[in-house]
């Protein structure tokens, strides 16, 4: 619990000490006053700003992974990522909307543009749906991307990805088709 709930919780436990005849109905204000309380924590938690430094790690960590794409342009690239996958992952939601924005910059490498994709499949990012299907429908991105978007697609399971799934199946490219296939044996476990 945060402190302000604990003093909001103590400041309530007094107020009903004093008011022993009022009972039912200060219990009853309480409740309400400390569900509105959580609900507007929740809501203004969504539309507060990113700090400064959170925002600087978040570009500095994306940087890092194009830089490291474009020197190690191998297999191996993926395990010396580990470092800024992980920071990247751990700050969690507010990095998502940069890491979208990244996955679509075509300018961006491949490899780093599959980085940023499984990093929004371990996040669990739903917002990420439509920039997903759009990769995997999309026949002129690489094979690897789209793959990479296929697999993503499998473990966020929204519902969304479902026409598009079963489009890649039947599509020409036998890889995109075999993962679309076990992507949608995902949605039914």
């Amino acid at each position: 619990m945060l402190r302000s709930q604990v003093q909001l919780l103590s400041w309530a436990f007094w107020l009903i000490v004093a008011m022993k005849k009022r009972f039912p109905l200060l219990i009853l204000f309480v409740v309400f006053m400390v569900g509105f309380w959580v609900w507007f924590d929740k809501v203004s938690e969504k539309e507060r700003p990113l700090r400064a430094d959170v925002l600087t790690e978040i570009h500095r960590r994306i940087e890092e992974i194009d830089e490291m794409a474009r020197k190690n342009n191998t297999p191996e690239f993926f395990t010396s990522v580990k470092s800024p996958v992980f920071q990247l992952t751990f700050i969690g939601t507010p990095a998502a909307p940069y890491l979208l924005k990244e996955t679509l910059n075509k300018e961006r490498n491949i490899l780093s543009r599959m980085v940023y994709i499984q990093i929004l499949a371990g996040i669990e990012n739903k917002e990420s749906v439509p920039c997903l299907i759009e990769i995997l429908s999309n026949d002129e991105e690489d094979e690897r991307l789209r793959a990479q978007a296929a697999s993503a697609l499998g473990i966020l399971k929204d519902k969304r990805a479902i026409p598009q799934l079963k489009k890649a199946l039947l599509g020409e490219n036998k890889k995109i088709a075999q993962l679309a296939k076990e992507t949608l044996k995902n949605f039914k476990e």
